[in-house]
């Protein structure tokens, strides 16, 4: 014996109505889902965002402080004095020199 009208009618109705159900829990989760990776992938935009700009702040300083070192660099040799033909020792102090130069080439006195 088969099913009646009634019996099928019913089945069909509770299988749709499952499958209805099926497929809104389904679409939820997958919602759910999609919009915490679209959430995931914002904050990692931002982040990335941030890096970007301290890394150009960082750059911009190393390049300023690479100006700064040049420049005491320069401003310290400025301050220097080059004495031709008396070869520099390692380890000798200024009145070293200054011995060693005054018997090179005598003791004058410059205005």
């Amino acid at each position: 014996m088969g099913l009646t009208e009634d019996e099928k009618l019913w089945i069909e109705s509770t299988n749709k109505a499952l499958n209805d159900k099926l497929e809104k829990s389904l679409y939820k989760q997958f919602s759910e889902r999609f919009d915490n990776m679209r959430k995931e992938v914002d904050d990692l935009k931002q982040e990335n965002q941030d890096f970007k700009q301290e890394n150009k702040t960082l750059r911009q300083r190393l390049i300023e402080n690479d100006i700064r070192v040049d420049n005491l660099e320069q401003y310290g040799r400025r301050m220097n004095l080059r004495i031709e033909g008396l070869p520099w020792r390692e380890g000798e102090t200024v009145d070293d020199l200054q011995r060693r130069s005054s018997k090179k080439w005598g003791n004058r006195e410059s205005c």
